[in-house]
């Protein structure tokens, strides 16, 4: 009795083994990867930090210092992929992945102008200018000095 008992034991945790392993196996062959570089139409020097996704899902990548990027586990079949970084018009390419398989899109995105909205910095929070009573200071990029900031000597 004590041997059958060890016995099924034994059975039943390589049963739930197989069971819980195939499921992911199987997924895991069914998705594809896509991998690439985004650059600059007009240099040709690498887009650091472009957001690259897989339209309608959640599967995405953020590029390298090289603008390198690779996207994991995006599901076979037809797939639309978007790049886009701040200064660039965002891009798109449609592609169709096969399971098991990586494919490569490269992205050339062109520079735009890029306005973006004030926002006002408050001692405890932030809001924007409209909405603000009171004293309102504007600080431009010229008024912040570039470069190292010397302690001064506190």
């Amino acid at each position: 009795m004590r041997r059958f008992n060890r016995t099924v034991a034994i059975g039943v945790a390589l049963g739930l083994t197989v069971a819980i392993g195939l499921p992911a196996t199987a997924a895991a062959q069914q998705a594809a990867a896509i991998r690439g570089t985004v650059t600059d139409s007009t240099s040709g020097a690498p887009i650091v930090g472009a957001q690259v996704t897989v339209v309608g899902t959640t599967r995405g990548a953020i590029t390298n210092d090289h603008g390198a990027y690779l996207v994991v586990q995006v599901p076979a079949g037809a797939a639309t992929v978007r790049a886009q970084r701040i200064g660039f018009a965002p891009d798109q390419h449609a592609v169709t992945l096969t399971a098991g398989d990586t494919a490569t899109v490269n992205f050339a995105l062109h520079s735009v102008a890029t306005t973006l909205s004030e926002v006002v910095v408050v001692g405890y929070g932030t809001e924007n200018r409209a909405r603000v009573t009171g004293a309102v200071s504007t600080v431009s990029g010229t008024d912040v000095t570039p470069g190292l900031t010397q302690n001064p000597g506190y």
